[in-house]
């Protein structure tokens, strides 16, 4: 496992970053308010989900995406390491 430190490189954003919703109170970026209310209220009925054939799955994936995702396998390692 690699070291834990403090990252010195951290530093605050500029002043214009801050309070972004208080300085932009109609939405934040580009997503008007109104669409982020009504988005956070939407509920999705898992039981309305139909899962895919495995063969629509397996064409959609490479051999190790599917065996992570789908059979629980898991990633190679890096080769070699990453230096850290």
């Amino acid at each position: 496992m690699p070291p834990i430190w403090a990252d010195k490189r951290i530093y605050p954003a500029e002043e214009y970053h801050q309070n972004y919703l208080e300085k932009n109170p109609n939405g934040y970026c580009h997503i008007p308010h109104a669409e982020m209310e009504l988005f956070s209220r939407l509920r999705i009925d898992s039981g309305d989900y139909q899962k895919p054939a495995a063969k629509s799955i397996r064409d959609k994936l490479t051999a190790e995406q599917y065996r992570v995702t789908r059979e629980s396998g898991t990633e190679r390692n890096q080769e070699p390491a990453p230096v850290i």
